[in-house]
């Protein structure tokens, strides 16, 4: 999960995604913010130096002391953990983060028609309706999604039965 600082001078993983999360730090960083990554206390991702890297149990305690002084949160929560989003959701929008950004990205959730991500697409269903409420509820919480659609280098190494040999 990545938190971003804006300076208004405008200048493996369990938890975050180092598949996506690693692309979007550098993205931000090569345009200007300021990146703070809360990261499960096991993880063994490295990031960049100029990120400020808090490990942390996701506890409640944690989530509402990391969120404080936020201008905006991306959310890069993998699908095993993604009931978390919902603490998360509710904590920046309590503490007063402006801009929400929630792991949607891979799939839409209109692939309905596909029973294996049934499971998946229930958790990120729940998570756009307490965005939408929340947003509802507070002028000043936003939010923004980014479907992005399969990631198509994982799918195929993940389901060797689509009969691709990734490793050779």
């Amino acid at each position: 999960m990545l938190l971003l600082r804006i300076k208004l001078s405008y200048q493996r993983s369990r938890t975050g995604s180092p598949h996506v999360g690693l692309h979007i730090i550098s993205a931000l960083l090569d345009n200007g913010f300021i990146v703070k990554v809360l990261t499960h206390d096991d993880t063994e991702t490295t990031f960049p130096e100029e990120v400020n890297v808090f490990k942390t149990g996701y506890s409640t305690s944690s989530l509402e002391s990391l969120l404080q002084v936020q201008d905006a949160v991306v959310c890069t929560l993998g699908h095993a953990v993604l009931d978390k989003q919902l603490d998360i959701v509710e904590f920046a929008e309590r503490v007063g983060v402006r801009r929400y950004i929630p792991s949607e990205f891979g799939i839409s959730k209109s692939a309905a028609d596909v029973p294996e991500y049934t499971a998946l697409l229930g958790k990120k269903k729940k998570d756009v309706q307490l965005l939408m409420e929340k947003a509802e509820q507070n002028p000043n919480f936003t939010w923004s999604s980014f479907v992005n659609g399969a990631f198509l280098d994982r799918a195929l190494a993940l389901f060797p039965e689509f009969g691709f040999d990734i490793k050779s």
